[in-house]
C-alpha cells in the first residue's frame, strides 16, 4: 500500500448533509459496476424526505437536480430505482458514518455527482476532496448562476447545442450532449469513441483544473462532446429539441 493512504472500513460515507439533503460517496471498498466512469468513488446527492424514484415520478428529484432539462424522467441515463434508491434506503436505515479522514481519498479518482447536482456540495468541500484525490470529474447544469462560477475550476458545465457557446464565454470547459460536430474533443469513453477508455483512466472532465504529479494544475484539454446515450436516448433528444427551440 503506498505511503499517505489508508484503507477504508466503509464502503460508503456521508460527505454532506443540510436539513433537506444529504451527499453520499461510495465505492471506497468495492468498485462501481459502471463500466464507462470504471473504479471511481461515486457520489449520490439525494433529497432525505423521499426516495429518488418517488422524486422522478412526482417531479420532487428539483431539490437535487434543480432545472436540469433531464430530470422527472425526461431523458436522465441514471437508472435511479436502482444504485440510488439503494443508497437512500441504507441512508434511512443508519447506515453512512461521516467521512472525516481524507486520507481515505488518497490515490482514488472521485466523480462529483453520479446522481445529482454537484453544486450541493460546498466549494470549500470540493477544494478538499479535490486536493486529496488522484483526480476528479464533475458536471453541472448551474453554470448560468454567477454565484456557482468557483466550481468552473472542478465542474464541467453540461450543454448541449442551445448553449454550449454561451458556458464557453463565461469561461467554462464544457460537456455537450450533441449529435453535432463541434470544436471539442468525443468522450473518449463513449460509444462512438469505441469505449477505448474508462473515466477513471481519462480524467478530461475535470473543469478549469486537474490533478498532476506536481499536484493541482490548469487543465488546457478542450471540451467535450458526447452523442444522447443509454436506455433514455431518445428522450433526452427531445429534451435537447425542446432546449433549442426555446433559446431559438
Amino acid at each position: 500500500m503506498s505511503k499517505g493512504i489508508r484503507t477504508p472500513k466503509e464502503n460508503g460515507y456521508i460527505i454532506f448533509e443540510s436539513d433537506e439533503i444529504v451527499a453520499i460517496a461510495t465505492g471506497f471498498k468495492s468498485s462501481s459496476a459502471n463500466t464507462k466512469t470504471g473504479g471511481m468513488i461515486q457520489t449520490w446527492f439525494l433529497d432525505k424526505r423521499i426516495n429518488p424514484a418517488e422524486a422522478v415520478k412526482t417531479g420532487a428529484d428539483k431539490a437535487v437536480c434543480f432545472d436540469c432539462p433531464f430530470a422527472g424522467g425526461q431523458g436522465c441515463y441514471v437508472a435511479v430505482g436502482k444504485a440510488p434508491l439503494g443508497v437512500w434506503r441504507k441512508y434511512q436505515r443508519g447506515g453512512y458514518f461521516h467521512l472525516i479522514d481524507l486520507t481515505l481519498v488518497a490515490g482514488r479518482k472521485f466523480r462529483f455527482g453520479s446522481y445529482g447536482e454537484p453544486i450541493l456540495l460546498p466549494i470549500g468541500i470540493v477544494r478538499a476532496i479535490a486536493a486529496a484525490s488522484n483526480g476528479w470529474t464533475g458536471y453541472t447544469h448551474q453554470w448560468r448562476q454567477v454565484k456557482y462560477l468557483a466550481y468552473r475550476d472542478y465542474l464541467m458545465a453540461s450543454t448541449s447545442d442551445a448553449d454550449d457557446a454561451l458556458a464557453r464565454s463565461f469561461g467554462w470547459r464544457t460537456f455537450c450532449v450533441t449529435d453535432s460536430e463541434t470544436d471539442s474533443i468525443v468522450c473518449p469513453a463513449s460509444a462512438e469513441a469505441g469505449h477505448r477508455t474508462t473515466c477513471e483512466k481519462c480524467g478530461l472532465c475535470s473543469g478549469n483544473l486537474r490533478k498532476s504529479p506536481r499536484g493541482v494544475v490548469r487543465n488546457v484539454a478542450k471540451s467535450i462532446r458526447i452523442k444522447s446515450h443509454g436506455i433514455k436516448a431518445n428522450a433526452a433528444r427531445r429534451a435537447i429539441a425542446k432546449q433549442v427551440a426555446i433559446a431559438a
